[in-house]
């Protein structure tokens, strides 16, 4: 076994459970001086994943058969790697909302929606994601007379999608609050 404890590194989409316990997914090859044509396996139940890198490490051992049962084992150490960022699916729409008497309104993510991603990753971990967002600080739009800030306003949102490696994507979705109502006075009658 010339590639006998051998550490490769792939990406974690390309060495699943499945790629692990499969004999032509990253083969090794023994040498046998009186056999040119043995037979391979994964021992069975020797494939596990470790720590060892973001990931992890998955640990498989090979066995060779000859033509006359000589067995001989060797390991094999394929470190998952993970380079690519999240991709999102479906993402909240900029939006407008009117606000209400008080210049107030509701824009919490029930209102304004969550997105959603995958990762190239999710073939291997079902539990790959976090997204989080994060509201900047409003600006108001609304041209006043006064230092006072009021009326209409956007906020920037910004998602962001990390997976366990740390890489991210991020996306701003744009809400805006809309004053769209006049002001209403009252005229008194002076003698």
């Amino acid at each position: 076994w010339p590639n006998d404890g051998e550490l490769i590194e792939v990406e974690c989409s390309l060495a699943t459970y499945d790629d692990m316990n499969n004999i032509d997914v990253f083969p090794l090859d023994a040498i046998d001086e009186c056999d040119q044509d043995l037979e391979y396996e994964i021992v069975e139940g020797s494939v596990v994943l470790m720590s060892g890198g973001c990931l992890g490490t998955w640990y498989r051992q090979w066995m060779a058969t000859d033509d006359c049962d000589n067995v001989s084992y060797a390991d094999q150490y394929v470190r998952l790697l993970d380079t690519t960022m999240p991709t999102w699916d479906d993402l909240p729409a900029d939006l407008g909302i009117a606000v209400n008497a008080n210049c107030e309104a509701a824009y919490d993510t029930s209102v304004t929606g969550v997105p959603t991603a995958h990762d190239n990753c999710d073939v291997c971990f079902d539990v790959n994601l976090t997204i989080e967002f994060s509201d900047a600080d409003p600006v108001y739009t609304c041209e006043h007379d006064d230092d006072d800030q009021e009326g209409t306003r956007y906020i920037d949102r910004t998602w962001t999608v990390t997976d366990q490696c740390g890489n991210a994507n991020t996306h701003v979705q744009r809400i805006t609050l809309a004053d769209e109502t006049a002001p209403e006075g009252y005229a008194y009658y002076v003698e």
